[in-house]
């Protein structure tokens, strides 16, 4: 759906002609109008009835995030890259396209300090829905994504080696970012405490969160919206620090607490690159990741699930 959707946008930009005349000044001209398109432009009333041109041609606010103008470079990339490769075109206009950026990757989302965390799990009496009181739990100790916890079934929480463990797989559906994301991550021992497993395990659930629906991009919207207006109610208003943001913190967690580099890839889903470790050897078991998952600290004041 979302690479349709790319595809859909570079053909009301360019026109629907055939492959094979496709340009680098095409390519060039897609480049430019995404770099003026507004964000969430599908979603705002602003733009929703209106053409492309018609976009083009008004006061943008906010344009399109670089990382988002570069997603969708390369995946019409991969896809000429795809058509030359089947004898469809012999051009590939987007190679090296992309938007240069002086920002580090690690600058692109803030980590949470103590203080958002102090904001973010303050006590509160009442949660509409249980993933209120989950998610940010979950995200916190585990670094897992959105989408990864928002999907999670129940029989994805299992023991491993006498490990409970969160088991982050694409079976029945559920999508993974890439490859490398396919991973067991050790429960939290908190987690634990504050009834995580007593949560999953009742009856007549699948999904952990069954009030959420799949949607176009999975299902994790609704979580993502309220996490939002949440965190800025709490004074967490920085534009850098959103649900992601509990990723980066729990990496800063980790390369502080001197946790090996390989066992934090491990953590967060990335890929090992070399070729020793990534390839030959195996996953890190269960148990070895549980030391480190058990470096995060504590959150305070985190009364349980059963009391809320």
């Amino acid at each position: 759906h979302e690479n349709g959707a790319m595809y859909r946008l570079f053909i009301a930009v360019t026109g629907d002609i055939p492959v094979e005349t496709i340009s680098h000044a095409h390519a060039r001209d897609f480049k430019s109008a995404l770099l003026k398109l507004p964000a969430n432009m599908k979603k705002s009333p602003l733009y929703r009835n209106k053409s492309v041109q018609q976009i083009l041609s008004m006061k943008i606010e906010k344009t399109l995030a670089v990382a988002t103008v570069n997603k969708h470079l390369t995946r019409c990339g991969s896809l000429f890259g795809w058509a030359v490769a089947q004898d469809y075109t012999s051009l590939n206009p987007f190679l090296r396209k992309g938007v240069k950026t002086r920002r580090k990757p690690n600058e692109e989302r803030l980590p949470f300090d103590q203080a958002d965390l102090d904001k973010l799990f303050k006590h509160r009496d009442k949660y509409k829905h249980p993933y209120y009181y989950w998610a940010p739990l979950l995200a916190y100790y585990s670094a897992c994504r959105i989408e990864e916890i928002c999907q999670l079934h129940t029989d994805n929480i299992k023991q491993e080696n006498g490990i409970w463990v969160l088991d982050i797989n694409d079976d029945d559906g559920r999508k993974l970012k890439n490859l490398s994301s396919k991973r067991l991550i050790p429960i939290h021992s908190h987690l634990i405490e504050l009834g995580f497993l007593e949560f999953v395990s009742k009856p007549k659930r699948k999904l952990v969160f069954r009030e959420l629906k799949k949607r176009r991009d999975g299902y994790s919207q609704d979580v993502s919206k309220w996490f939002g207006r949440y965190r800025c109610s709490v004074g967490v208003t920085h534009e850098k620090k959103t649900f992601h943001s509990f990723r980066h913190t729990v990496s800063h967690i980790l390369k502080n607490a001197k946790i090996e580099p390989k066992m934090i890839i491990a953590i967060l889903g990335h890929t090992d690159r070399d070729i020793s470790t990534g390839r030959y050897g195996g996953d890190y078991e269960p148990g070895v990741l549980s030391e480190a998952i058990e470096t995060i600290p504590r959150l305070k004041d985190i009364i349980p699930y059963s009391q809320v």
